[in-house]
């Protein structure tokens, strides 16, 4: 099954840690926080991260200002998904060239906004306005840390990666066997596998949306055009009977 989309709090995980593996020092929440970002990008799956929406809407991010063709991207940014002109919906396309300035005219064709990510920014191919951005980011709690997913193989590869690394440092020091540190290694990396493998499964109604954008009654090159919104709307074939008539 996939995730649920549930999170855990990170004093769990610490507490966890502590109780398991018994270790007598203290564990820094700073340090935890850091190695908290470093599990979950060496996961590396979409699914524990949280789908933002600069729209202003509800809890979201206040669209993205552009003055002077650039704008700030927000803090939390892990990977962009789609991007589109605030007011007019109209989606933007993510040039490629190495030189910002080239092929301008060739991407008016598809879209009369275009975009480059560089440095914290998005830059633009109008002067002024305002980004309508879905992005992925990492999940955090109000106070700002970071959250898990409430999935024991999650939890479990994040508690054996703070392991880990709490054994590394004092396996550096002579403070603790190779044997026991080997064991530590093979915790992670099996649990951090273990959690990469069930993100990836996708539940029956995502199944249904993969099923749904790939068999089709024929080719759609311009979902790009509406953001993807019926890219996994299943197409129906009707066939008229005119015999008789």
């Amino acid at each position: 099954m996939s995730l649920t989309g549930k999170y855990v709090d990170v004093a769990l995980i610490i507490e966890r840690v502590y109780r398991d593996y018994g270790f007598d020092l203290e564990i820094k929440y700073d340090e935890v926080i850091e190695w908290i970002w470093d599990v979950m990008s060496l996961i590396g799956a979409p699914q524990p991260l949280v789908d933002k929406i600069t729209d202003g809407s509800d809890t979201m991010p206040e669209p993205i200002e552009i003055v002077n063709y650039r704008g700030e991207l927000p803090n939390d940014v892990h990977s962009v998904y789609l991007a589109r002109d605030y007011d007019s919906k109209m989606p933007m396309i993510c040039k490629q060239s190495s030189f910002l300035k080239d092929m301008d005219q060739l991407y008016q064709r598809e879209s009369q906004y275009t975009y480059t990510l560089n440095n914290n920014y998005i830059f633009t191919s109008f002067e002024e306005g305002q980004v309508e951005m879905h992005y992925k980011a990492f999940p955090t709690n109000s106070l700002g840390m970071p959250m898990v997913p409430d999935d024991i193989k999650f939890i479990m590869a994040v508690q054996a990666f703070i392991a880990e690394r709490i054994g590394f440092r004092l396996f550096m020091q002579d403070k603790l066997g190779g044997p026991k540190y080997q064991k530590l290694e093979q915790d992670r990396a099996w649990y951090i596998g273990a959690a990469g493998t069930k993100a990836q499964i996708p539940s029956i109604d995502e199944m249904e949306g993969i099923k749904n954008r790939f068999l089709r009654l024929r080719t759609h090159v311009d979902l790009h055009s509406t953001s993807f919104v019926y890219s996994t709307v299943s197409e129906r074939l009707i066939l008229h009977n005119n015999i008789g008539r």
